[in-house]
């Protein structure tokens, strides 16, 4: 982070700035200054709490504390952050909250056509709507391709991409620059080595957390930046919930559509 401010110092008037708060349940007070004390910023544009299932969210006190800090001038705009098996309840849940406005989620080939649904909602409700490993499970050559899928077909305002090299930044300036979107139709070959995150593999006997686990194989395998927060996260698997706990009943492979 002290690096982003650094980088951004004279940049902050051209882009937006969004803070995670990991965990919807705790004070976002605390993440927010520490935040602030080191981009050497009075405010960001939006903070972001994860929700990660349904019933599980005071959505009251979100709203209470969001309020104190926007009022303070520290925050703009509430958002939220989709990371789920069940992605489209999740979605609804936080947009009949009504309080968010800006919502962010994983949308891939695997899930598209139960999320499209909801995200009609939430723009018909004027939330922004955003994407995240939009690029998870397609060959990288057609990464750009998936991104203009996403937002040809108006759900999606933005996507969240990560960026490794300025080849990557070049291709993806170049689709959205571009004047015309593109056909929905227009799909890009998907890595069947890759997860696309359908949840199917919640069938698990053993409860193995086989969804998390693929996600952390994908940042540690394609996002290089990302190696020492894949295996942070893998570590956070409770032991029985990881490979360790795999009887090898081949369950997950008969349901996995990849």
């Amino acid at each position: 982070m002290e690096a982003q401010s650094e980088t951004l110092a004279k940049l902050w008037d051209k882009c937006w700035y969004f803070l995670k708060h990991p965990d919807s349940s705790k004070d976002m007070n605390e993440t927010i200054d520490k935040c602030l004390k080191t981009l050497k910023r009075d405010h960001v544009d939006a903070i972001v709490p994860v929700v990660g299932r349904t019933k599980s969210t005071d959505y009251e006190k979100i709203k209470s504390n969001f309020e104190k800090f926007k009022k303070a001038g520290k925050v703009r705009f509430l958002g939220v952050t989709v990371h789920s098996k069940t992605i489209p309840e999740v979605c609804r849940e936080v947009i009949d909250a009504g309080i968010f406005d800006i919502i962010l989620t994983m949308y891939q080939p695997a899930n598209k056509a139960a999320i499209d649904k909801e995200l009609a909602r939430a723009v018909k409700k004027n939330i922004g709507t955003m994407s995240m490993k939009t690029g998870q499970g397609i060959k990288a050559e057609d990464i750009p391709k998936a991104i203009a899928a996403a937002l040809g077909d108006g759900k999606i305002c933005t996507v969240l991409k990560g960026i490794n090299s300025m080849n990557d930044l070049n291709a993806y300036l170049k689709v959205t620059r571009a004047s015309q979107p593109k056909e929905p139709k227009q799909q890009a070959r998907l890595d069947p080595a890759a997860c696309g995150a359908c949840g199917n593999c919640s069938a698990c006997p053993q409860n193995i957390e086989i969804q998390e686990i693929m996600r952390c194989a994908t940042y540690y395998s394609a996002e290089p930046a990302l190696g020492s927060y894949a295996t942070q996260t893998y570590q956070d698997i409770p032991a029985v919930a990881t490979a360790a706990g795999c009887i090898d009943c081949g369950r997950c492979e008969a349901n996995c559509p990849r």
